[in-house]
């Protein structure tokens, strides 16, 4: 052992026992490391990662939950061990901290690269020291320096999350094992080649990262192969205080004892994971429904130094279903590459022979697969007559899993083809979400989504890729459902073909009745279907109660609802909020990054990440201990296999007998999974040209924007524009932050929409170029008065500008009337 610490390793992975027989129960064999030393002998070696422990604490509808890794040193010298594990795709992570014996090192929350910084130094210096950073909202790594012989080292990570709540039921999900991702595009040159230093150009998984994913590296952990176990396992624990009796609950994924034994509950209820299934390879499902009607509203505020904060849930009251149902054109987009092989293959078949037996006979159906390429059933849907069915039925049986995860290529046949008539195209997306190139999918779908079209995801399996499931969803205005390996698929269809046929609310708007609110989100809030809550997060900057009220549309027909609210004048509790808050800002902006980098809203993202000290794709934490544990030199860096998603195949991801060959893998040559998993020809594949999305509806032939950068940069501002209505004045406030209001009467106060970062551009382009021209009198449709207010380099608010608008004159500067009417456009586009 004295020499493992030699350069060049070879790590192949391998069970130190004999393959033991298929049993009952799961064994616990321990995985082992072969790696060469200096005199070629294979040495065999333990892995670091010892057990992980998860003591989630559920209060309500949010969920407090700490993640404990508990790293070992079982070699004679110092080593470096680095983790890549998954969590929920919305999880605030607010703290980390380590414990090395009876010390505890809480971690610190810096820009990304500082933070990295920080730790080589420390890692070199011979300090013991981690650093935990984000790969993808759900996909996190954990490195840790300088373990010692012998220690161990805790390293504990806190977050927030939200449970989802729908029809009475509530649902908490912890995801366990990062499922090999599929990599498209041609290797850049970066390749992973063994146990090397995080630092180095090379990165340590088994994919090299490629033009289409640049980090493919860091998201593609070594994975074990069928028979192999790590002495890793897992233990849940969740303290479940709903705030009335807990009527029914169940664990659909896992073997759990609970306390007290059986329903109902009248008071807290203690889950701990079985004793005989604590191997980390499939998420923990735990689903609850509490006794009595349904909640309808839910209020929760937070105040501190960075101001107010507060959760809004509401539910409005069931309304009756209404006769008649739209005709729709059902699409349904089967994943038919190799991590679909076998049964979650077999269960997307089981629940599209629901779906088209349940066709109404005004509809018509498409049938698309997707793997390396795509193919569809017919050349356009066709009507759901009883021979078409038939025929669909029997194109669906002869598909068969096989090839990569080319999911671009299943939005494209699923969006791009035209509508023949005014129905309502649902898209169903059926996928585990095994790929690593999701900001190119999510883009693909906000640029082809069209009006008439609803995406609805489904995950299949037993640990997909939810953060992609559900930005998926969300961007396509539709919603998304996970089907269990052990469940049956035909209930989650039923499902949600009674959520399409019943009434929706639409056209939400909420009015504050004057409460000083602000930064809301969601900043739209979409159709909501029967049976869903509203929430919504936002800050305050005075206290004060009010009655606010909820607007909608059902078939329609315009509904409203009263709510009563007050903003308390200081609140120390409910510290989650703050960070739900922000965790919920960021996901918005970051989804103004599918389409490229905007170095804008990566410096947004940043600054607020820092404020609330959250996790992000550019902050992350570390800790440092001051004292030198080791002066020798620098550690040995081993990466952690993670197991293969139960039910998944390992033949169907990486092909028969294929090795980890983890060494002598150069640029080169280029680690090639069979074809499945890495891109083979990826050389005739373009990446698609994202196109701005455009969230109002306006011709821009009617009045010009300058496609250029204004000679001045862009500074933060604000808009003030009053006219004259028939219930009195219109007030259409833009704030710093890009959020559109409207002010009518007397405490009426309604968010339109937030502005995208090129929205904000375009209208900055506008005001600068229209300050620089004369201001007597503007050109408009109306009479109106425009305040804008600006704010300098130093901070200062400069003085305000105030414009009247009138009628049109041909003498009037253009610049002027450009601007209002591209504030017009804004105000009807939202």
């Amino acid at each position: 052992m004295k020499n493992l610490l030699c350069s060049g390793l070879m790590v192949l992975l391998c069970v130190a026992n004999a393959p033991a027989k298929k049993t009952e129960e799961p064994t616990q064999g321990a995985l082992n490391v072969v790696v060469k030393d200096d005199d070629g002998k294979d040495t065999t070696v333990e892995l670091p990662l010892k057990h992980t422990e998860v003591e989630a604490e559920i209060s309500g509808y949010v969920a407090r939950v700490k993640v404990k890794q508990t790293f070992t040193n079982p070699y004679d010298k110092p080593i470096e061990a680095v983790y890549v594990f998954p969590l929920p795709q919305n999880a605030a992570v607010n703290d980390m901290q380590i414990r090395v014996g009876d010390r505890v090192i809480r971690g610190v929350i810096k820009k990304r690269e500082e933070a990295r910084q920080i730790y080589e130094k420390a890692r070199d210096e011979g300090k013991t020291a981690a650093l935990l950073e984000q790969e993808r909202p759900n996909i996190f790594s954990q490195s840790v320096a300088n373990i010692m012989p012998g220690n161990d080292i805790v390293v504990e990570i806190t977050y927030d999350d939200l449970l989802p709540y729908e029809q009475g039921r509530y649902e908490f999900a912890f995801p366990m094992v990062v499922g090999p991702r599929y990599i498209p595009g041609t290797p850049t040159g970066k390749q992973a080649e063994g146990l090397v230093p995080r630092s180095s150009q090379s990165e340590g998984g088994w994919s090299p990262d490629t033009d289409q994913v640049p980090d493919a590296s860091r998201i593609t952990p070594p994975v074990l192969k069928p028979g192999e176990r790590n002495g890793h396992d897992i233990m849940v624990t969740v303290k479940l205080n709903a705030g009335l009796p807990v009527q029914t609950l169940e664990c659909p994924t896992h073997e759990v004892v609970l306390s007290p034994e059986t329903a109902p509950f009248d008071g807290p209820v203690l889950v701990r994971l079985a004793p005989r299934d604590t191997i980390p390879n499939k998420d923990f499902v735990l689903r609850y429904t509490v006794a009595g009607a349904a909640p309808q509203t839910g209020f929760l505020a937070h105040r501190d130094e960075n101001g107010g904060t507060f959760m809004l849930m509401f539910q409005p009251p069931i309304q009756p279903v209404l006769d008649g149902i739209t005709p729709k054109e059902m699409v349904f987009v089967l994943d038919c590459s190799g991590s679909m092989s076998g049964e979650p293959l077999a269960l997307v078949k089981k629940a599209i022979r629901h779906a088209l037996n349940n066709l109404n006979p005004d509809d018509t159906f498409q049938i698309i697969r997707f793997s390396d390429s795509s193919a569809s059933f017919a050349k356009e849907p066709l009507k759901a007559t009883k021979e078409n069915v038939r025929r669909g039925l029997s194109y669906l049986n002869g598909l068969n899993s096989q090839g990569g995860t080319e999911m671009i290529e299943g939005i494209k046949a699923a969006l791009d083809f035209p509508h023949r008539d005014h129905r309502l195209r649902i898209v169903c997306f059926m996928t585990d979400g095994y790929i690593g190139n999701e900001k190119q999918i999510l883009d693909a779908i906000r640029t082809r989504l069209g009006e008439d079209t609803r995406l609805f995801s489904f995950g299949v399996g037993s640990s997909v890729n939810r953060y992609l499931l559900e930005r998926m969803a969300e961007v396509g205005r539709g919603e998304v459902k996970y089907v269990l390996l052990n469940e049956k698929p035909e209930d989650t269809v039923k499902k949600f073909y009674e959520r399409i046929r019943n009434p929706v609310l639409t056209h939400i708007r909420v009015d504050w009745a004057g409460l000083d609110v602000e930064d809301l989100f969601p900043a739209r809030i979409p159709d909501l279907f029967m049976g869903q809550p509203i929430f919504v997060l936002g800050r305050y900057t005075r206290p004060g109660a009010a009655t606010i009220r909820v607007h909608g549309k059902i078939n329609g027909q315009p509904v409203s609802y009263e709510l009563p609210v007050e903003l308390p004048e200081s609140g120390a509790d409910n510290s989650a909020v703050a960070s739900l808050w922000a965790r919920a800002r960021i996901r918005e902006l970051s989804a103004e990054l599918y389409g490229g980098r905007d170095e804008d809203v990566v410096r947004e993202i940043t600054d607020l990440a820092l404020k609330y000290r959250l996790m992000s794709e550019y902050t992350s934490f570390v800790a440092v201990e001051d004292k030198v544990v080791n002066e020798d030199g620098k550690p040995v860096t081993i990466q952690v296999p993670v197991e293969m998603p139960e039910g998944v195949s390992y033949e169907g991801v990486f092909g028969q007998g294929r090795e980890f060959d983890m060494a002598g893998l150069g640029g080169s040559s280029p680690l090639v999974m069979k074809g499945l998993y890495m891109g083979r020809s990826a050389g005739g594949r373009v990446a698609m040209k994202s196109v701005p999305a455009m969230s109002i509806a306006y011709d821009r032939d009617e009045f010009s924007v300058s496609e250029s950068e204004p000679t001045e940069p862009m500074k933060p501002f604000a808009l003030e524009l009053r006219t004259q209505a028939e219930s009195g004045e219109d007030i259409l406030r833009i704030t710093e932050g890009g959020e559109i209001w409207l002010e009518r009467g007397a405490g009426e106060r309604m968010l339109l929409g937030r502005l995208t970062r090129q929205q904000t551009r375009e209208l900055w382009a506008l005001l600068s170029t229209a300050l620089k021209a004369p201001a007597e009198k503007v050109p408009w449709t109306k009479a109106a008065e425009l305040r804008i207010r600006i704010r300098g380099a130093d901070g200062q608010v400069e003085p305000e500008v105030c414009v009247e608008a009138g009628p049109a004159a041909d003498d009037i500067p253009e610049t002027w009337k450009n601007l209002l009417d591209y504030v017009d456009a804004l105000r009807a586009g939202f």
